[in-house]
């Protein structure tokens, strides 16, 4: 913002507002815990069949 004000001056700054897609960053989220919970709840499979 110091940077803008110092450039532009004062009247520029007060025009910017930071837009922050909450619902997308939300849906992101939660999208992204899904998998993780559904990955870590699948079964290993041959995993722990590793021969010692």
């Amino acid at each position: 913002m110091a940077a803008v004000v110092a450039v532009f001056g004062l009247d520029a700054a007060d025009s910017l507002v930071l837009q922050v897609p909450w619902l997308g960053l939300a849906g992101i989220l939660l999208a992204a815990a899904a998998i993780g919970v559904l990955a870590a709840l699948r079964p290993a499979g041959r995993a722990a069949a590793v021969a010692l």
